[in-house]
């Protein structure tokens, strides 16, 4: 088999107490495997703590690997995973030789598989997991596939609308939301946030977003839905767009990047929020 890649950090102590936050990057130059950092920023000075080598990863992935914590915080996982709420297993996903997909279950205490593998058609996106741990849900090309973890096996699925990046499970299990990034604001398939009903897989609502970047009136186009995140308690959703440029401040020319804060059940967009950096910096993203 071809497995993505698993590193395991051990996060100090003494690292609670600081305003931390862990950003996976991949980095490459010709003619080289891809590796794989991991930068700690300390988002009270905005001063980088300490960046991680972490080593090749295997395969090419679609964008940067994925940061989980240990619910007690004591580790930090970097891959394509995700991590059960009592912390004791890790769904880590990879395909196998042949090109097909699959996720390992990995017992956080020896960091060994447990188990076969579940098995599934295409190799997985993203991965998100119910609180109770009953539920995976896989996200594929066009499509989020519904998983018993009991049984290991694939029970139900629904088909997404156009170019399918990220997917969210509501921390009450309620409700499924994929983040659509079509590189467009036409309705109905712009970038986008869809609601789903994680019971029935019907749809409940698509929300497209207008592309930030506007000055005097002129709008440019092409930017990406980034990595989108829920409050714990599920009241509120951010959903970053993204794209690569200069700026120096909310009132610089080119505005590339901004979180758009939506209500989780209504999926209206509350605000949006243009970040500050605090020198010109080419960005990949939120």
């Amino acid at each position: 088999r071809v497995l993505a890649c698993l590193f395991c950090i051990t996060v100090p102590v003494l690292a609670f107490a600081q305003p931390l936050v862990y950003v996976a990057s991949h980095t490459s130059s010709a003619g080289s495997p891809l590796t794989v950092q991991l930068t700690v920023i300390n988002t009270a000075t905005g001063n980088v703590v300490k960046t991680l080598e972490l080593g090749a990863w295997a395969g090419t992935p679609d964008w940067n690997p994925a940061v989980v914590a240990a619910p007690n915080g004591s580790r930090a996982y970097v891959g394509d995973l995700v991590v059960s709420a009592d912390g004791s297993k890790l769904y880590v996903a990879g395909r196998t030789a042949s090109g097909d997909g699959e996720i390992t279950v990995v017992d956080t205490a020896t960091l060994q598989p447990t188990g076969a593998p579940i098995a599934a058609p295409e190799p997985a996106r993203q991965l998100a997991l119910t609180v109770d741990g009953t539920r995976l849900f896989v996200l594929a090309a066009n499509s989020v596939l519904v998983v018993d973890t009991t049984s290991r096996a694939i029970i139900n699925s629904l088909a997404t609308r156009p170019s399918p990046v990220r997917v969210i499970v509501h921390p009450s299990g309620s409700r499924l939301y994929v983040a659509n990034s079509t590189l467009t604001t036409t309705s109905p398939d712009g970038n986008s946030i869809t609601a789903y009903d994680a019971a029935t897989l019907a749809e409940i609502k698509t929300t497209v977003f207008p592309d930030a970047r506007v000055f005097a009136g002129f709008t440019l186009t092409a930017s990406a839905i980034g990595t989108p995140s829920i409050l714990p308690e599920g009241s509120r959703l951010y959903v970053p767009l993204i794209a690569a440029g200069f700026r120096t401040s909310p009132t610089a020319f080119f505005r590339f990047e901004v979180v758009h804060v939506v209500d989780a059940t209504t999926l209206e967009v509350l605000s949006s929020v243009t970040p500050i950096r605090t020198t010109p910096t080419v960005s990949s993203g939120i």
